[in-house]
């Protein structure tokens, strides 16, 4: 089912498993190579970073509806934001901290709705990433990329 090949990718995110990452997901591997090297060089507080980034990661499948091409997901997609976390440090700003606070269960998440496309495989199904849903893996981060007017 779909929400089973979300599933298993999800805990590919969260595992760091980039192999079973590239099996399910389009692009997702270059967006967290890009996070994790804007976030450290050292290549343990990347890996820290990505595993806290993703503890409270949650896709849920709210509907979905054939194309031509395999099936459109519509997804809630729910995680914390981890610009938010490290703006509210104030002062104590050690990465220590930040990951502790990052990984917390009792951050507040932002939700996203997204579209996925998915193609079926024999096995799983490959998703094709929207904006909107790496948005939502990355807590509603985006908008801090966008240019302000």
């Amino acid at each position: 089912t779909p929400q089973r090949s979300i599933n298993k990718a999800v805990e590919a995110i969260k595992d760091l498993d980039y192999d079973k990452q590239n099996k399910y997901f389009d692009k997702i591997v270059k967006v967290e190579d890009v996070l994790k090297q804007s976030y450290s060089t050292n290549k343990k507080e990347q890996e820290e970073f990505l595993k806290a980034n993703f503890k409270n990661l949650h896709v849920l499948v709210k509907d979905k509806k054939k194309t031509k091409d395999g099936l459109e997901v519509d997804v809630e997609v729910s995680n914390v934001c981890y610009i938010d976390v490290f703006d509210n440090l104030k002062k104590d700003r050690l990465h220590e901290t930040f990951i502790k606070e990052l990984s917390d269960e009792k951050q507040e998440e932002k939700t996203v709705r997204a579209k996925l496309l998915l193609d079926k495989k024999f096995s799983y199904y490959k998703i094709y990433e929207s904006r909107d849903f790496v948005d939502g893996i990355l807590g509603g981060a985006l908008k801090y990329s966008e240019d302000e007017k």
